[in-house]
């Protein structure tokens, strides 16, 4: 079935007109979604200005914490590489010496 092409190909058509062209499971719709139930639900729409700020801070915290762990794996991954270029310097500098010795 899916070796066919024009199975596969309706079968995308399909997919795509059902999920990203229909607009029904966009990002903004899950969150009115979710919005929409927590009304229900009897949660109260309103925040007051110091939980906004408290949210506010405990999110840029996140964000501040997500960029140094990006930032660790970026030097880590220089570290590694000028590890590995130093081993090859270190080795060359070692064959060059034992040659000059040698000679």
């Amino acid at each position: 079935m899916y070796r066919d092409e024009s199975i596969r190909r309706e079968l995308t058509e399909n997919a795509h007109r059902d999920l990203i062209s229909s607009g029904r499971y966009r990002y903004q719709r899950l969150i009115e979604a979710v919005d929409e139930n927590l009304l229900a639900m009897g949660m109260d729409s309103e925040i007051s200005f110091s939980d906004a700020q408290e949210v506010t801070k405990r999110l840029s915290g996140n964000r501040t914490y997500m960029k140094m762990r990006i930032k660790m794996k970026f030097f880590k991954e220089k570290m590694r590489k000028w590890k590995s270029r130093s081993k090859e310097w270190v080795k060359d500098k070692l064959v060059l010496q034992k040659k000059s010795v040698q000679e």
